[in-house]
């Protein structure tokens, strides 16, 4: 959508600064933007993040058994399966942990969940994610 927005300019990297400094935008990533403070808007949740930040992935093991309610632990990192190599993001929004899985395993057991209004994600099943935990 912001490409949209920047069609227009012919230096667009100016005014994504410009939109930054103003507080309109924040960056997640290079080329990754949420809504900023000064809008007002409600920030993404990490779940959504995570499937954005690096793909392929899906929420996995413990973040996906939490977000099922079945573990009663508080997870500090967002754990996601990806197709891609294994990597860390450490960021003010969290730490966002992708861990390596083949392809034959990686697209089965998948849902589209409601994390939070109009925010959804792709998520493991409670039997995917659990075995995931096992790995």
């Amino acid at each position: 959508m912001l490409s949209n927005i920047l069609r227009n300019y012919k230096r667009p990297n100016d005014k994504i600064k410009a939109l930054k400094e103003e507080g309109v935008i924040e960056s997640v990533k290079r080329g990754l933007y949420i809504p900023g403070k000064a809008i007002g808007a409600s920030r993404p949740e990490n779940g959504l993040l995570a499937n954005h930040l690096y793909g392929p992935s899906y929420l996995s093991a413990d973040t996906a058994l939490s977000h099922y309610g079945l573990i009663p632990e508080r997870v500090y990192s967002t754990i996601s399966m990806t197709s891609k190599a294994s990597r860390d993001f450490r960021m003010p929004l969290g730490l966002f942990t992708y861990l390596h899985l083949p392809l034959p395993y990686y697209a089965y057991g998948l849902n589209s969940v409601l994390l939070g209004r109009d925010q959804r994600a792709i998520v493991a099943s409670p039997e995917k994610a659990l075995v995931a935990c096992a790995r």
